[in-house]
């Protein structure tokens, strides 16, 4: 009789556990689902066909069928276009040959593997997750064009298979953004690049940190890059070869270069925590919309170890006037650090004009110390009204005119009148 009751009693323990894990697996989030991968097949079409993919007849977006999330792979032949088609959402991608195109949007809830081709068409492409930029050895350079990729994962490492030059190359209307909390690290022996292959329509707009720690070999910016983040240079040599903008900071010890471009703080003020060398003819410039410093005029400023040379290459000072300035308004445009040498064309003391508000022209003086540049003694010169220059165009006009008429008209009164043939003497 006890063993009877002590097999029924087992007997139930086990039914129960067995529709207790039931219960449970039904009760998991599907969050927990497992990851899928689903690879491309090679040929170009749309997402969503299920054929060009290895989980046919799924195509990868997380929840088809519910619960499942995808990895997708795409490595097709560098010809081949997977066009989203429609709005996408997976836990990974990896990326290494052909291009991604189309119009709509993907979202990577995970870490994306960028290891070659192309995010190209229009729309976005947002990682939310770490991310991986590897050049790789005979591959593609990993691409962004058309599209902007926007990276809001802790950690992104920028790397070459080779060890040597990390590389983004960016083409025709493409963007980079790299979210504030994200931090791109860089490795190798020569600089890392981000390189605008778009005709100047490419942009990285930078508002999380991008680093080259000791032992990599630099960064080298060959794009219009916005800046609002922290660039850390430690590793090497920083060299600006397209616009620079922006309010953000760079620092590290090593040589920024300004190679034939514009630097242009703001609007508000540029922190330059680095030595700053002109290599090749280049601009500075500053947006005048007030008499303060960052919510009014832009700013270079130099303090926490930077400085600036303008003696290397000419450096030529621009600036866009937007407010009527007073004579006693003092801008102090650069300061914090070492100033060796002079704008082009305006050694110290010089009066130039730094903009027109209305029917004036406003100069002022610019003014050089050791560690700032200063404009002051703003002065108003009215532009010269339209009659007058109407007045004066035309007396010079009816001037030439007259000259002219002048010049070529004979002089009657000195000649001898010729007597015609068969008149009387």
């Amino acid at each position: 009789m006890t063993a009877r009751r002590s097999v029924r009693f087992g007997a139930v323990i086990a039914v129960r556990m067995l529709l207790a894990a039931v219960a449970g697996a039904a009760a998991a989030p599907t969050g927990y689902a497992q990851v899928i991968t689903s690879t491309c097949t090679g040929v170009s079409g749309n997402w969503t066909n299920p054929t060009m993919w290895s989980t046919n007849p799924n195509y990868p977006n997380n929840g088809t069928p519910a619960g499942t999330t995808y990895n997708a792979v795409v490595n097709g032949p560098a010809a081949n276009t997977v066009a989203l088609d429609a709005p996408i959402t997976i836990d990974q991608l990896t990326l290494q040959s052909g291009m991604i195109g189309g119009t709509a949007d993907l979202t990577v809830a995970g870490s994306m593997s960028f290891y070659g081709g192309r995010l190209g068409g229009s729309g976005n492409v947002t990682v939310a997750g770490n991310a991986e930029i590897r050049r790789t050895t005979g591959g593609t350079l990993p691409t962004v064009a058309g599209r902007t990729l926007t990276l809001r994962g802790p950690q992104v490492a920028m790397t070459d298979q080779t060890g040597v030059q990390p590389w983004l190359d960016i083409g025709t209307a493409g963007r980079l953004v790299v979210s504030s909390g994200t931090t791109i690290t860089t490795s190798g022996t020569a600089p890392a690049v981000f390189h605008d292959s778009g005709n100047g329509t490419a942009l990285v707009s930078n508002a999380g940190t991008i680093r080259t720690p000791a032992g990599a070999g630099g960064l080298f910016t060959q794009i219009h890059f916005d800046n609002s983040g922290l660039i850390d240079h430690s590793g090497g040599q920083f060299t600006i070869d397209g616009r620079f903008q922006g309010t953000g900071t760079v620092s590290g010890a090593g040589q920024v270069y300004i190679a034939g471009i514009t630097l242009a703080p703001g609007p508000g003020v540029m922190h330059m925590q680095s030595p700053v060398r002109a290599v090749s003819a280049g601009n500075l410039e500053l947006g005048l919309n007030g008499p303060t410093a960052g919510t009014g005029y832009d700013q270079l400023d130099l303090s926490g170890g930077g400085s600036i040379d303008l003696t290397a290459a000419p450096i030529y000072l621009i600036t866009i006037l937007r407010y009527v300035p007073a004579p006693t308004d003092r801008l102090t445009i650069l300061l914090g650090g070492p100033v060796l040498g002079q704008f082009a064309g305006l050694p110290n003391g010089a009066e130039f004009q730094v903009g027109s508000i209305g029917a004036f022209n406003y100069d002022a003086t610019i003014t050089y110390t050791p560690s700032s540049v200063v404009l002051s003694n703003f002065r108003a010169v009215p532009l010269p009204e339209p009659a007058a220059w109407l007045l004066a165009g035309g007396a010079a006009v009816g001037w030439a005119v007259w000259r002219k008429s002048r010049r070529r008209a004979p002089d009657r009164s000195s000649r001898t009148p010729r007597l015609q043939r068969g008149a009387a003497g």
